[in-house]
């Protein structure tokens, strides 16, 4: 609304204003100043306005402007707020969200016309991965049967793809409590392992014959998650659990000798092997074959080693990122709890 002018401003707050819009308004006597302004503007197609006719209207002007304005917009702002709104104006600041204008919504037929050819454009460019909700992909899949829309298929990979993607993504506890900026965060702490998890899903989608706009896709994916994706994710947990004991056992085996350099407690982690001290390696050795670790990690270089095979897995990205959303849905509700 700040990008608006003073017509312009005016003319939107007469068209909020009507029966279901009233509840932004705190007072009847600014439902009667827009009242006197909507008669205003009746009467002057009738024919000009007297001088005190056009003073009157001025200071109605200047009430909607500093007044009711700010009180609407108060109003509304703690509506959005409980939607979720608030959020998508973060997505945009970033730069990571575009909205298309669709112009005026009072002709329907206009608006379903030019939300189907955005719609056709979308898939048919070549120049994104196409992402729809279940109402368009069936849109989609329509003009696909009447042969109205082409059907590219290295698009149609793109988007089975992403659709791939969105639907292992949701399935992260505490996804959809998620605010933008956790996200984004997690985005670019997680950019290397973002990519790799990129080329697991064009594989995952060579292997799931539905198309995404297809009625038996969500089946599809779930079945592929259930099969493939759920095991390996385990795995990746379990190995990064023997990861976290070695190293700990590494820092614990590091400590005398730590004493000695000044290095701390994580010296044995950055120093070559040979300066660990000689009780190391019989050490770890002897609580790997008790059982404890299984990953077969005896110097830092097999620690350094299984860390990275652990990174370079595809599916790494899904991992780590439901560890650090639980991480911030723990700090967001100890905030608000203090």
């Amino acid at each position: 609304i700040e990008r608006l002018s003073d017509d312009e401003k005016i003319q939107l707050v007469l068209k909020l204003f009507t029966s279901s819009g009233r509840e932004f308004l705190t007072t009847p006597q600014q439902m009667q100043v827009l009242e006197e302004v909507r008669a205003f503007r009746s009467r002057r197609l009738m024919g000009p306005l007297s001088l005190e006719d056009l003073v009157r209207e001025r200071q109605l002007r200047v009430l909607v402007l500093t007044k009711i304005i700010p009180v609407m917009i108060e109003s509304l702002a703690d509506m959005t707020n409980d939607t979720g709104a608030h959020e998508i104006a973060r997505a945009m600041d970033s730069g990571r969200l575009m909205l298309y204008d669709f112009g005026s919504v009072e002709d329907p037929g206009r608006l379903t016309d030019e939300f189907f050819r955005v719609i056709v454009h979308t898939f048919t460019a070549g120049t994104s991965y196409p992402l729809f909700d279940k109402p368009t992909a069936d849109f989609l899949r329509a003009g696909i049967l009447d042969g109205v829309v082409a059907l590219p298929e290295a698009v149609a990979f793109r988007s089975k793809q992403v659709s791939l993607a969105a639907d292992f993504l949701q399935r992260l506890p505490t996804f959809g409590d998620a605010r933008i900026d956790e996200v984004l965060q997690i985005r670019d702490d997680l950019s290397e392992p973002l990519i790799r998890f990129r080329a697991a899903m064009m594989t995952f989608a060579e292997k799931v014959r539905s198309e995404t706009w297809d009625e038996n896709f969500e089946g599809d994916a779930e079945l592929l998650f259930v099969a493939e994706v759920a095991p390996a994710v385990l795995e990746i947990e379990e190995l990064a659990r023997q990861n976290r004991l070695a190293r700990r056992l590494l820092q614990t085996a590091s400590t005398p000798f730590a004493g000695v350099t000044g290095a701390g407690t994580l010296s044995a982690v950055v120093s070559p092997v040979s300066a660990l001290p000689e009780f190391f390696g019989p050490a770890v050795a002897a609580l790997g074959t008790a059982g404890t670790i299984n990953l077969g990690i005896r110097t830092v270089q097999d620690w350094l080693s299984a860390r990275d095979q652990l990174r370079a897995n595809g599916l790494y990205f899904f991992y780590e990122a439901r560890q650090q959303l639980k991480t911030t849905t723990k700090r967001r509700s100890k905030r608000q709890r203090t």
